[in-house]
């Protein structure tokens, strides 16, 4: 390995520590308790263990029968069978926990079960990393990663169990396999990877189809529409595992819930605020102008990165409650890879821009530092105009 490459390795191992160190400080107590992560670690231990998933839910009425579960100072509508959510998520963080030593619904502890999305957001970093290397180069690759190592919102977003951590790494996966098809139409590795992403993403959580379709689009622009066809069916058939899974434990009850989820669609605003409830993020926003800068260029990169969060959003928009969207910060987590690179990628754009028309030392010792000044002041000032005009007018210096 040349010397190079052994510093960009000793780096990003460098960079996966301290982000590790930083989702570590205080994960048990910042940020406070969400009760869905409770939720999560019950529906597992007892599919496990029992068989049958018992779990907290807000949707008591359309079950017609619950228990109270006081723990902690709280009370918890506890259901059996519980079927608000696919059991993915649920299996794998009840498993962790049962391998830590929880059994018992009062056994389970944050310290525990927030590994869980805490290991899969390192995950994700190197998965982000790895498809911003390959659509947008590495100078892109390394300020994206660097960004969703380092960003407050993403450190605490990785501490919260919620099934969108475990999402994150199914649509990742999924443009990876894309990129890796972009380049080889025929490597059976990549379609296996890219059809089982597409089937588990719904089996982790519902909007999940967005994988699929997300995939599907990106196929059919390359005219792949055989393969495009197989994605949609993979999310499709993800859809009808969860419903077969809610059939055997008791489709009337299955039923009922799914109506009562569809019921608290409200509006098609959705969408809208997921976006913008991540405005109180800087990088966010500038992530989401990058991105609007990469569709205008257009190509493999914007095909890879822009339309699966278009394609998540309109799921969003057409499944999730608007209130809801845009209060739950967890909403976001599965397209903050995608919205980082964005980021990254108009970060290195601007960086490029001030490279190519900084004043060199002749232009300073001549005296023509003034005049260089004036002229990267006009471009960089036409700059930000042009970036933060609209998505649709991509005016940063090519």
């Amino acid at each position: 390995m040349s010397r190079s490459r052994q510093i960009a390795a000793m780096a990003a191992v460098a960079v996966v520590f301290v982000a590790a160190v930083l989702r570590g400080q205080g994960y048990a107590e910042n940020p406070p308790l969400n009760a869905d992560e409770y939720d999560w670690a019950w529906t597992g231990l007892s599919l496990l263990q029992q068989h049958v998933p018992t779990g907290w839910t807000g949707l008591w009425d359309a079950y017609g029968h619950w228990r109270v579960f006081v723990w902690q100072g709280n009370q918890y509508a506890l259901v059996t069978p519980y079927l608000d959510h696919p059991p993915l998520f649920s299996l794998l963080v009840g498993g962790f926990g049962w391998i830590a030593g929880e059994r018992t619904l009062t056994d389970v502890s944050l310290s525990v079960i927030r590994l869980v999305p805490m290991g899969l957001s390192l995950l994700v970093l190197g998965l982000a990393y790895r498809l911003a290397q390959a659509t947008l180069g590495m100078w892109v690759a390394r300020i994206s990663i660097l960004l969703l190592a380092f960003s407050p919102a993403t450190v605490e977003l990785a501490r919260i169990t919620e099934s969108e951590a475990l999402l994150t790494v199914w649509l990742v996966a999924a443009l990876l396999a894309l990129n890796r098809l972009q380049k080889r139409s025929e490597d059976r590795y990549a379609i296996g990877l890219l059809l089982a992403s597409c089937a588990l993403a719904p089996l982790t959580k519902v909007p999940g189809v967005a994988v699929g379709f997300a995939a599907a689009g990106v196929l059919f622009s390359w005219w792949r529409p055989r393969l495009a066809l197989a994605a949609v069916l993979a999310s499709i058939a993800g859809i009808l595992l969860f419903a077969a899974y809610g059939a055997v434990l008791d489709f009337g009850v299955f039923r009922q819930i799914w109506s009562a989820q569809a019921d608290r669609h409200s509006g098609f605003s959705a969408g809208y605020e997921l976006l913008r409830g991540g405005l109180d993020d800087w990088y966010w926003g500038l992530g989401i102008v990058g991105l609007g800068a990469l569709a205008t260029r257009g190509g493999g990169a914007a095909r890879l990165v822009a339309w699966p969060v278009l394609a998540y959003v309109a799921v969003i928009t057409l499944t999730a409650n608007a209130d809801l969207a845009g209060r739950y910060d967890w909403y976001r987590i599965p397209i903050y890879p995608c919205i980082y690179i964005g980021a990254g990628f108009l970060i290195a754009e601007l960086a490029r821009g001030v490279r190519r028309f900084a004043p060199n030392p002749e232009d300073i010792l001549s005296g023509r530092l003034g005049h260089s000044v004036v002229v990267l002041a006009s471009l960089e000032a036409c700059n930000v105009a042009g970036v933060f005009e609209s998505a649709g007018t991509y005016a940063v210096i090519q």
